[in-house]
Parts: structure tokens; sequence; C-alpha cells
């Protein structure tokens, strides 16, 4: 008779766990091997290579010092009784050659070299292009009747400044009823140097373009320049060594010296100026 399902099941799972029972069990897991193994390959790692750095480490800091090296010279005893040394036989010098002096060879000619020949290129003539005028017939031609009035302006030429300089009498009338004035600021110079300065202060006069009186207003402003002159007459240097503190006069005076390249020649070779440039009350 067949034996119920139940039973075969329940025979199968003994049967599986007496099978199971008869394996032998390992006796360390996966993870404690690793770990032994790791330990082991470092154990000895430790043990081959430590003993090896703890050597280089005591060597690089406690060298053995070497033995200094003493130099000894060593000196044989002299011989009792010296004999002195045969003549050396010395052959006789042989005569000496006498040089041969060098011919000069002769230069050879240089040979000239061929010119290329430069070949001629006839220019291209272009032919101008001819247009035929083409004029309108009578009837197409309209005469207007309008009168057209043209208003013809002449252009009259700038007159430019020219230099007049000043005589020392004039410079002073200038100074003491004009407007804008120019004096030196060294009072003691010889007559030679003031006229000097005088002639240089007309023509600064005649060239500086003087700010309007609404922009100064009721004040006084002076500004003092200093001018580096060659024995030509050219200003090698220009600069404003005090300044007024009133816009439209500096930038007077900065155009003044921007423009200025040549003033009246000094009479003693290169010399330095320095004067005051003021607007007063006339």
């Amino acid at each position: 008779m067949k034996e119920p399902l139940c039973r075969v099941i329940e025979n199968d799972m003994k049967e599986d766990f007496y099978s199971k029972m008869r394996q032998p069990k390992a006796l360390v897991s996966r993870t404690t091997r690793r770990y032994i193994f790791r330990g082991v390959v470092i154990a000895h790692i430790a043990v081959l290579v430590v003993p090896f750095l703890f050597l280089a480490v005591y060597e690089w800091f406690f060298k053995p010092q070497k033995p200094k090296i003493m130099q000894v010279t060593l000196y044989s005893p002299p011989p009792a009784n010296p004999t002195p040394p045969a003549p050396q036989y010395t052959p006789p010098a042989p005569p000496k050659a006498k040089k041969k002096i060098p011919v000069k060879s002769k230069p050879k000619p240089k040979t000239a070299k061929p010119k290329p020949k430069t070949v001629k290129r006839k220019p291209k003539i272009k032919k101008a292009k001819v247009t035929k005028k083409r004029w309108k017939k009578a009837s197409k031609i309209k005469i207007s009747k309008e009168v057209v009035k043209v208003n013809r302006t002449t252009v009259k030429p700038k007159s430019q400044k020219r230099f007049i300089p000043l005589t020392p009498e004039q410079l002073k009338n200038r100074i003491y009823s004009n407007m804008p004035r120019i004096r030196t600021t060294n009072t003691a110079n010889t007559a030679l140097v003031q006229a000097y300065e005088n002639k240089v202060g007309s023509y600064l006069y005649n060239v500086w373009e003087t700010p309007d009186k609404s922009q100064l207003g009721n004040r006084q402003p002076e500004v003092e320049i200093e001018l580096y002159v060659t024995a030509t007459g050219k200003v090698s240097r220009s600069r404003i060594t005090r300044y007024s503190g009133i816009n439209p006069m500096d930038l007077s005076v900065k155009k003044l010296l921007a423009k200025l390249d040549y003033v009246p020649a000094p009479p003693k070779g290169a010399t330095t100026l320095k004067l005051i440039l003021e607007i007063a009350e006339s």
C-alpha cells in the first residue's frame, strides 16, 4: 500500500536533517578567516620592516664620527759619507733651424658677377569707355519762371596777432592801467635782466587769453610760473609753482604754458624766469 503524502514529507525532512548533522562543521567563519589572514600579513611585514627602519633612523641621527686624517711626511736619514755625484754627460745642442719666411700668395682678382637683366614690361593701356551724351528734345525742356535770390556772404580772413615788443614805459603803463598784469618775483636784478624780463612779460601779455570778469567776480587771482629758456629762446620746460585756487584763472595759465614754445632770446645765454601773472582791478 502506498504511504500517505504527509508521511513521505516527514521522512524526507528527517533524512535532510541527519545528512546535515553528519557533515563536519567549519571551525571559523569567513570574516574571522579574513581578519586572521590580515593579522598574519601585518605581523610578517612588521617583523621584516621595523628593524630596518630602526637601523636607518639610528644611523641618520647617531652617525659614527670618522677618524681624522693626519698627514705625515717621512724623511730618510742622510748617508754617513756622501760621495760627490759623477758629472753627467750633456750632448751638444743641435743647431737651430732657420725659420722659413712664408711667401705671400698674390690675391686673385675678384670676378664681377653679371648683373641680372631687367625685362621691362610694357604697361597695359586700358581703353576708356566713351559714354554718348543724350540730348533732350525741345518739347521736354521746361523753363522755370521763379527767381531765386542768393545771399552771398564774404568771409573775412582772420587777422593774426603779430608780436610787437613793448618798451619798459609802455609795459609799466599797462601794468598799472590794464586788468592783466605780469611782474617778476626778484626786483634786485640788473637793468639788463629787468629789461629782458619786461620784454618777456610784454610777449606773454599779447599771447595770454585771460578769463572773463564774470568768471572771476571781484577776486584778484595770482599765479606764479617758472620758465627755463635756452640761449636761442626756446622754452625747454615750464611749470606752475603756485596756483591761485580759481579754476578759470589756473586753466588760462595752463593753456598759455601749453602753447608757449619760444620767447625772446635772453641776452646772456640760457636762464630761468620766475614771473607772477595776476588780474587786478584797473
